[in-house]
């Protein structure tokens, strides 16, 4: 494999490095944005990760929408041998389950921001792209704090008290970051191309989270008004096991144990 560096230095990104011991380029190295900015020899001939993004996207007219755009140019004016990009299941239709195969149905304007992204970079790199659809990956050192494992277990540790909108009917695909990254690392390794979910394969509602989060925890579950319609996200790994044979996520169970030892260790 050529070596391996990394675009972005955010939670997913920095544990993708740690693994494969890739440099990572970030904010340090230069402004993405930046019409000056080139990446010449840090990238030609390498495998490119690239995990950079800016959030939040509230719309296509958001500034963050054609930045998240223009962070693309540098590489696509580089010579990489490969690269690897870090996509979002977002990109799909919700109450389905979703195979490579789904047809692309964004409902936000980040998953927007990610499919016009994954269209650019196949114009460029063509069969030297390999595009991730993650799902969402939790774990110590998230910085998001989205509705979901991070934001109860950071809650329930603060207040005591988290907070289900609606019943928590909800599913949806958590991935353990070290999970994530260790995929990651394997497939930037590898000849796979093309599209591939990354995921667990089981989807789980919020209302079994806030339960599970509780339980070990001591933490009560409290109900708000449901500020979004219900919607489920279910994945199909088939594939993915197919390109890494052998991949075994954790299941959230032992994710969530584990994170919160993570997280209480030097409170």
């Amino acid at each position: 494999m050529a070596e391996a560096v990394v675009i972005g230095g955010g939670f997913i990104g920095t544990e993708v490095a740690r693994r494969t011991g890739a440099r990572v380029l970030g904010r340090a190295d230069g402004d993405l944005t930046d019409p000056a900015t080139r990446l010449g020899t840090a990238v030609d001939g390498h495998t490119v990760i690239f995990a950079a993004s800016t959030v939040p996207v509230t719309g296509s007219d958001d500034p963050a929408f054609a930045a998240n755009l223009a962070m693309l140019r540098p590489l696509t004016e580089a010579a990489p041998a490969r690269v690897v990009y870090l996509s979002t299941d977002a990109v799909y239709p919700f109450d389905v389950t979703v195979t490579e195969a789904t047809a692309p149905a964004p409902a936000s304007a980040y998953a927007e921001m990610h499919l016009a992204r994954e269209v650019a970079l196949r114009e460029r790199f063509g069969d030297a792209l390999l595009v991730l659809r993650v799902s969402q990956v939790y774990g110590p050192g998230d910085r998001h704090n989205a509705y979901g494992p991070m934001r109860m277990l950071r809650a329930a540790l603060a207040t005591g008290e988290i907070t289900l909108f609606g019943e928590g009917e909800e599913r949806r695909d958590h991935l353990h970051v070290e999970d994530a990254a260790q995929a990651i690392a394997a497939l930037a390794g590898s000849d796979a191309t093309g599209i591939l979910n990354l995921a667990t394969g089981r989807s789980v509602t919020f209302a079994w989270l806030a339960r599970e989060i509780a339980g070990l925890t001591g933490a009560r579950v409290v109900t708000a008004e449901r500020r979004v319609p219900v919607t489920h996200r279910d994945i199909d790994i088939a594939a993915l096991g197919g390109a890494l044979p052998g991949f075994a996520p954790r299941p959230p169970e032992s994710g969530l144990r584990q994170t919160l030892e993570r997280i209480t260790a030097h409170v």
